[in-house]
């Protein structure tokens, strides 16, 4: 008979399972991606970053601290400014995967959780969706 167990594996995978739900959770901020996606291959200052995103220098700099503080990226100063990095080669692997998952997957996730909130008339347009007919 399957059930929950009590051993301490059992509690160690639960608690795995915690931190990559806290993990997604903090991934779910498409400006965090939009950034991790930019900055997953190079260093950048927040200035860069900004200007190659077109959003608010502010608002990168802030993102970027709280990435560092959850551990994705490292930053070091260098005559130019302050530079931003993916963490290590784990990490950057790990954003690759992520990024890679089909639109069309993406897609599938998006209508089901409208569909479930009840939102098909009054939800935004996807932004999985092809505008291009």
């Amino acid at each position: 008979m399957q059930g929950y167990s009590n051993d301490s594996h059992d509690s160690k995978s639960q608690e795995s399972l915690l931190l990559a739900a806290d993990f997604f959770l903090f991934l779910s901020d498409s400006t965090v991606l939009m950034i991790l996606s930019a900055i997953r291959r190079k260093e950048m200052t927040y200035l860069e970053l900004a200007g190659e995103l077109g959003i608010p220098p502010l608002v990168v700099f802030t993102k970027l601290r709280a990435m560092e503080r959850e551990g994705l990226l490292v930053s070091h100063f260098r005559p130019r400014g302050l530079f931003f990095r993916v963490v290590d080669n784990e990490v950057a692997q790990a954003l690759e995967q992520i990024l890679a998952i089909p639109k069309k997957q993406l897609q599938r996730v998006y209508d089901r959780k409208a569909v479930a909130a009840g939102t098909n008339e009054n939800r935004r347009e996807s932004p999985f969706r092809d505008t291009a007919k």
